[in-house]
């Protein structure tokens, strides 16, 4: 009786795992997606991703945080979508959380819309 209860948790934790990964996947393709349309399809997945993947940020001391990022093309179009300028600013952690705050509200469906023309 006690295996069969524990084959069946592990089974659901499986099935619980396997879904939880599905759904990371299919939202960081929307992700991928939605800065595909904002970056008017100028750049790959592979120049996105690791553009995304070097742009980190140092603490300086205490909650002040300073880029430490290579300043490029892609990183400038970043920064116009976000309203930040990643490779010059300074940042505290209040703000930098008022930067991630403003960008979960924007809507996207306007904003292509608007960048269209339609």
């Amino acid at each position: 009786y006690l295996s069969h209860r524990l084959c069946t948790y592990l089974s659901y934790r499986l099935q619980e795992a396997i879904e939880g990964h599905l759904l990371t996947c299919f939202i960081a393709l929307v992700v991928y997606r939605i800065l595909e349309q904002y970056l008017e399809n100028k750049y790959t997945i592979k120049e996105i991703i690791e553009t995304l993947k070097n742009m980190n940020a140092g603490r300086l001391k205490g909650a002040v945080y300073r880029p430490t990022l290579t300043r490029t093309e892609l990183t400038d179009e970043l920064a116009k979508i976000f309203e930040y300028q990643f490779a010059y600013e300074v940042i505290e952690e209040k703000d930098l959380n008022k930067i991630v705050k403003n960008a979960n509200g924007k809507n996207v469906a306007k904003f292509i819309k608007e960048r269209k023309g339609v």
